[in-house]
């Protein structure tokens, strides 16, 4: 039987989303299909019979109905984030060239997948989405952030940060402060987005100099404490966009610093789901629909016995 194990933000903190995906235990030697975002800890593995509960969480998660970073988009915190799909796909994909998944992981990944383009391309769900590096520079505008005379650190170099300097750069910021602790890629941004490359060790010298700080490091620790920051009230925005968190809290309560998390993310992204709420009726309806062709499949299928 195939079996799932969840963990999402939707309903914990970021500190019991971490101490959740702490407590999964399984074999990573065995088919498996892992879905690891900053917010969503996932994994599907087994054969034979797919559970009602199972079956349907995926497909909502691939429409955007249960994700917080993931799918089409219609309940989640970041609505109709066009990458997430991609990155269930993704999952799946690296999954199969790693491991024989077996018939019912395999329809089951590729029914989701297929229900998540359908909800998109049928309800028009994705029209006006925003993902985790537009809403970060969303809420970086709604503060009044000067992005032509300021400047930016960003600490951990990936996609998403990627996508937060791209955003940024559209908005006319210049000046780019890059750290990673895999020195290469700090440098392979810099060239990209015309920033400065700084050694890992060296990454707490450079939030002095910055107005802004984004952190995605994914680091098991802190990587900025209070201790890190000027005491002299120096006005700096940070984003803690790590699970676990990256960032300790007490930065909060330095003078002259404001702290945002993930938390906020999903706060903002709340409001900007509102506008497509009525996508969720059609979204739900192709859903069971394909659910529906699932449980056929199934009945026809030796292998899902």
């Amino acid at each position: 039987m195939i079996s799932g194990y969840f963990v999402s933000g939707r309903h914990h903190s970021i500190e019991q989303r971490n101490e959740q995906r702490s407590n999964c235990h399984f074999d990573s030697s065995l088919p498996h299909v892992l879905i690891d975002t900053c917010c969503r800890y996932e994994v599907y593995s087994g054969t034979g019979r797919i559970p009602d509960d199972v079956a349907r969480h995926l497909y909502r998660v691939a429409a955007g109905l249960e994700s917080e970073l993931l799918g089409a988009g219609l309940e989640s915190e970041l609505l109709g984030e066009n990458a997430i799909l991609g990155q269930v796909r993704k999952s799946y994909l690296e999954a199969a060239a790693r491991f024989p998944l077996g018939s019912s992981l395999n329809r089951l990944f590729q029914g989701a997948i297929h229900t998540g383009k359908r909800v998109r391309s049928e309800t028009g769900i994705s029209s006006g989405a925003m993902s985790c590096g537009e809403l970060t520079v969303e809420l970086m505008k709604r503060s009044g952030f000067p992005f032509r005379r300021s400047t930016v650190a960003v600490i951990g170099v990936n996609a998403l940060t990627s996508s937060i300097l791209r955003f940024l750069r559209d908005e006319g910021a210049e000046r780019f402060y890059l750290s990673n602790r895999h020195y290469d890629k700090a440098e392979s941004a810099a060239r990209e987005f015309g920033g400065t490359a700084v050694d890992f060790a060296g990454r707490k010298e450079i939030l002095p100099k910055a107005d802004a700080c984004i952190v995605a490091a994914r680091a098991p620790h802190y990587l900025v404490g209070p201790g890190d920051l000027p005491q002299d009230g120096h006005r700096i925005l940070i984003f803690d966009l790590s699970v676990p968190r990256n960032v300790d809290p007490a930065v909060g309560s330095v003078k002259g610093v404001r702290l945002l998390d993930l938390e906020d993310i999903e706060k903002a992204a709340a409001e900007n789901e509102k506008s497509r709420e009525q996508a969720a009726v059609k979204a739900e309806s192709i859903i069971e629909d394909e659910l529906l062709k699932l449980r056929k499949w199934e009945e026809h299928s030796p292998q899902a016995a």
